[in-house]
């Protein structure tokens, strides 16, 4: 029977055989984004070995580019006070959410190690990511790094790369989200008092034909931002 050391060599060598199978580079970054662990498929993708990325910080292999667009320390704040939901949420490699909002298809470009002096290769790429917890001493839940899979698309169609890529954070896009929140609960409120002043007026119609009006007003307001939305959006 295995002592304890021999087993639980046994077991990372079989975890790490099983990660070798994995067609794409896994990884894990600490809380401060760096990395503690990647699988070693990312010799054979980027060039480096496994020891000359563990302990730097991610942005070691993404293009220049791409650091403000996948990097929570760029993008969370460009979201501050925008309500975006799951579906319109930023994707991040360094991800701090689990699922159901975890980074899914994320598409960005990392760069391969240089080789004698040559210029620096660019692959294309799509990461899956999400934050991992743990549970701590007080039985409450502690962030604890992130792990995700790097998967190599170099091959794929380069046109669908690029236009999903334009699309990343269009800045009108960010305010024109924001723009529709703040209407939103503006006209919420509106419209809320509106209902009131009909119930206390109870049977008196004087003002009807008022309320009526500013109801429709705002009715109409609220399509038009919500048009306003989805044309920036589409654009």
């Amino acid at each position: 029977m295995d002592n304890p050391a021999e087993l639980c060599s046994r077991i990372e060598d079989e975890y790490r055989a099983l990660l070798g199978t994995v067609p794409g580079v896994v990884y894990t970054l600490d809380e401060q984004g760096c990395f503690t662990y990647l699988s070693d498929t990312v010799e054979t993708f980027l060039g480096y070995s496994n020891n000359e990325l563990v302990g730097t910080h991610f942005s070691v292999i993404l293009s220049p580019a791409d650091i403000p667009e996948v990097s929570r320390q760029y993008v969370l704040p460009r979201f501050s006070g925008i309500p975006t939901g799951s579906d319109r949420a930023p994707k991040l490699f360094d991800e701090r959410r689990a699922y159901p909002r975890r980074t899914s298809e994320l598409k960005m470009i990392v760069r391969s190690k240089p080789q004698n002096n040559s210029e620096e290769q660019y692959c294309r790429c799509k990461v899956n990511s999400s934050g991992r917890y743990k549970i701590d001493d007080g039985n409450g839940v502690q962030f604890c790094g992130t792990v995700g899979i790097i998967f190599d698309i170099t091959s794929e169609d380069a046109s669908s790369f690029d236009l999903d890529s334009k699309k990343k954070y269009n800045t009108l896009d960010l305010l024109s989200q924001a723009l529709a929140h703040a209407f939103s609960n503006v006209f919420t409120g509106i419209y809320g008092n509106l209902q009131l002043i009909e119930m206390q007026a109870g049977e008196d119609n004087r003002f009807s034909g008022n309320i009526d009006a500013i109801k429709n007003s705002v009715e109409k307001a609220v399509t038009l931002i919500k048009q306003l939305s989805k044309t920036i959006s589409d654009a």
